[in-house]
C-alpha cells in the first residue's frame, strides 16, 4: 500500500503543480498583453500630447501677432473703422 499511495501521492503532485503553471502562464500572458496595450496607449497620449503642445504654440505665436499695433489697425479697417485722422 505504501508504494500505491505514494505514486497516487506524486501524480497528485504533479497534476497539482502542472495546473499551476497553466495557470501562472496564463496570468503572465495576459498581465504581458495589458502592458503592450498600456505602452502603445501611452505612446498615443504622448503623440497627442506634442500635437497639443503645438498647437498651443502656435495659438501663443498668433496671440503675440494680434496684440501687434498694425494687426489691430488691419483688422479695424477690414470692418471699416478709421481713426480721427484717417480720412
Amino acid at each position: 500500500m505504501n508504494r500505491e499511495r505514494a505514486k497516487r501521492l506524486t501524480n497528485a503532485a504533479v497534476a497539482a503543480a502542472t495546473v499551476i503553471i497553466v495557470f501562472l502562464l496564463a496570468v503572465m500572458i495576459f498581465q504581458m498583453a495589458r502592458l503592450f496595450q498600456s505602452k502603445r496607449e501611452l505612446q498615443e497620449l504622448q503623440e497627442t500630447k506634442k500635437q497639443y503642445e503645438q498647437l498651443k504654440k502656435d495659438t501663443e505665436d498668433e496671440l503675440v501677432l494680434w496684440q501687434e499695433e498694425w494687426k489691430i489697425e488691419e483688422a479695424a479697417r477690414k470692418y471699416g473703422y478709421r481713426r480721427n485722422g484717417d480720412g
